[in-house]
């Protein structure tokens, strides 16, 4: 069973995807497509104005995402961790391209991406606590998912023992067993 604070997160996230489909719906595509062209083209410009502005260039990978342009935003994400590596967004921005419900609803049709591995990789390098346990305990997820037990095994002893605990003893559901870590 999942704990109450899991499903409030997943409750509010759910609220917050209803009202995105609304405004989506009510908005037209040519329309949609305009306000992310102009959005671009400021986000670009105040980068010019500033390469340095690690709002601006999160931003910018926001809005890639949403549409759809995961290299892009990849790219953008990782710039901002450069300039701003302690900024919680921009770490669970990067992890929203690689999402584990979706990949592992059918993992059988993917290949192990090195890709994520090695962005998970990349965050553990940056990452400050409490993000460094979250992005640790992931890649950990990642790799026994992937059957790669040694590498995973490696991950989890350089975990601290209540998180080592839980992984042990958690119900198996990948997204509710990390919801609540970092608030312990």
């Amino acid at each position: 069973m999942e704990p109450v604070a899991a499903r409030k997160v997943q409750d509010r996230e759910k609220q917050k995807e209803k009202k995105q489909e609304k405004k989506k719906s009510s908005i037209s595509k040519k329309k949609q497509a305009e306000l992310y062209g102009k959005a671009e083209e400021s986000y670009k410009m105040a980068i010019e104005l500033d390469p340095r502005n690690d709002g601006a260039i999160f931003a910018l990978a926001e809005l890639y995402r949403k549409q759809g342009r995961k290299a892009e935003a990849k790219e953008k994400y990782e710039r901002a961790l450069d300039f701003n590596p302690g900024n919680s967004s921009y770490f669970e921005g990067l992890l929203l391209l690689y999402p584990e419900s979706t990949l592992f609803r059918d993992y059988s049709e993917y290949q192990v991406s090195e890709e994520w591995v090695e962005t998970y990789r990349k965050l553990l390098k940056s990452a400050v606590p409490p993000f460094e346990i979250l992005v640790r305990i992931k890649l950990y997820k990642v790799l026994l998912k992937f059957n790669r037990k040694k590498e995973a095994e490696l991950e989890f002893e350089k975990l601290p023992d209540e998180h080592q605990w839980r992984l042990l003893h958690d119900d198996g559901d990948l997204e509710a067993s990390d919801t609540g870590l970092l608030s312990r």
